[in-house]
Parts: structure tokens; C-alpha cells; sequence
């Protein structure tokens, strides 16, 4: 279906018909009843926070939101491992520009993601709320060297 807004409270949409034999279920005219959805407000701009994974992995993550909240159009992340706390990331993933829709309650997903490790898929999802984003990154692999592949949780806020 394809249309535009006419008013308020008024769409004018338009859609193939079916094509073939005429059948007497197909009526001349459909139609529908749309109402607003509530949606959760999402701020513009940039959000940045940290994320920690089990065994005292530590790092940050940072989402670029646009279309007035509708839209995530950057997520990166770094990763830390317990050894190094304080210095120069040991896995950085990003920015992943590809873009993910914003949920009207706030939910969002992240597409598996290549990395440079064979068969390594990364994918996040998170929920925002009226000031914070949380979420959970999985299959990070192992950057630690501490055994099995990692996830983690995040927390981050508008900037």
C-alpha cells in the first residue's frame, strides 16, 4: 500500500488488485481504521554508556539515534579485558552504519555482523527508555583469551 496523509485524522491509500478471473470475495473498496501509536521518546544525538561481560570485562558503547527517535544509524562498542582496565581498547567493533529501526516501545536489534574472525557473529538488542538505553551484545567470541565466546551487558545515556 502506498498513500499520503490528507489530515489529521484522513489517509488516502492505494494498492494492486488482484489480477485474473473476478472472484466475489474481492470487494470495490477496503478499509481501514489507523489510530497514533504511543511511542516511547527517544532522543537525537548521541548516546554513550559502558558495557561489562562476565570475568571483569569492561568497555564502552556509543549509538547515534536520528529520525526523531525512530532510527539508530551508528552502534560501536570497544571491549576491555581484565588485565588492561585502564588502557587502549582490546576489540573494537564499529560503527555498524547499516542502520536499525526504533520500535514504537522503545526495542531495537542489531543484524548479525561480520567480523574479521571467520564464522564470529556479533548482534545486539536493547530497549530504550524516556533517559537511558540498555541492551545485551552476544556472541563477541573470545578477544580475552578467557575461553568460550562472550557477551555483554550495556547501559548508556543521551550525551
Amino acid at each position: 500500500m502506498e498513500g499520503r496523509l490528507v489530515s489529521p485524522g484522513r489517509m488516502a491509500l492505494t494498492m494492486s488488485t488482484p489480477s485474473g478471473k473476478k472472484v466475489a470475495c474481492w470487494p470495490r473498496t477496503l478499509r481501514f481504521i489507523t489510530q497514533p501509536a504511543a511511542r516511547t521518546a527517544v532522543a537525537n544525538g548521541r548516546w554513550s554508556g559502558t558495557l561489562a561481560g562476565a570475568n571483569s570485562v569492561t568497555g564502552t558503547v556509543r549509538l547515534d539515534v536520528s529520525g526523531r527517535g525512530r532510527a539508530i544509524n551508528s552502534f560501536a562498542f570497544d571491549v576491555r579485558c581484565p588485565d588492561n582496565a585502564r588502557g587502549a581498547p582490546n576489540y573494537t567493533y564499529g560503527p555498524d552504519v547499516n542502520g536499525q529501526f526504533i520500535a514504537a516501545n522503545g526495542t531495537f536489534s542489531g543484524p548479525a555482523a561480520h567480523s574479521a574472525a571467520p564464522g564470529l557473529q556479533i548482534s545486539w538488542q536493547g530497549r530504550f527508555s524516556a533517559n537511558a538505553v540498555t541492551g545485551t551484545i552476544v556472541s563477541l567470541g573470545d578477544p580475552c583469551g578467557l575461553g568460550g565466546s562472550q557477551s555483554a551487558t550495556f547501559t548508556a545515556r543521551h550525551a
